[in-house]
């Protein structure tokens, strides 16, 4: 995991694509697609919790454009209860081992990285939930590097 001010992006540049951080340092916040990566734009509402996802062949990279949301990173072998694993989407769900996680906050201006090896869960907040929030998530293919 990675997380940092989006000012400081650039020192992450051997893990962070070249495209990727100069779409960001532009500030190119509206949907287009960016050649080799995906990149979803999504306005939605905080959950008051909600489970874990993980990946195995993608960086979920998350910027936030306008708002607040928790977020809480665990390894995913210390992942419960998974359920199964989509390969299409590359997406898989479980729950927290009892709070044996990293909790925090990811505010405007601030992006946060996750490792295919780190299960991650977003968009929630203890007690803001139905608030909105805007973020750009940028997956980047990971060929364990």
């Amino acid at each position: 995991m990675i997380y940092d001010r989006i000012d400081n992006i650039f020192l992450y540049k051997d893990v962070i694509p070249a495209e990727i951080i100069a779409d960001i340092h532009d500030q190119l916040f509206e949907p287009q697609t960016l050649e080799g990566y995906q990149k979803n734009h999504i306005t939605f509402r905080l959950a008051s919790d909600k489970d874990f996802e993980m990946h195995r062949k993608h960086i979920d990279l998350h910027v936030m454009i306008q708002g607040v949301e928790q977020f809480a990173m665990t390894f995913t072998d210390r992942l419960e209860e998974l359920g199964p694993f989509h390969q299409e989407r590359d997406i898989g769900f479980g729950k927290g081992n009892n709070k044996d996680y990293i909790n925090g906050q990811l505010k405007e201006g601030e992006f946060i990285l996750f490792f295919p090896h780190e299960g991650h869960k977003v968009g929630f907040s203890e007690t803001g939930a139905g608030e909105t929030a805007e973020k750009i998530v940028y997956k980047i293919p990971w060929e364990n590097k």
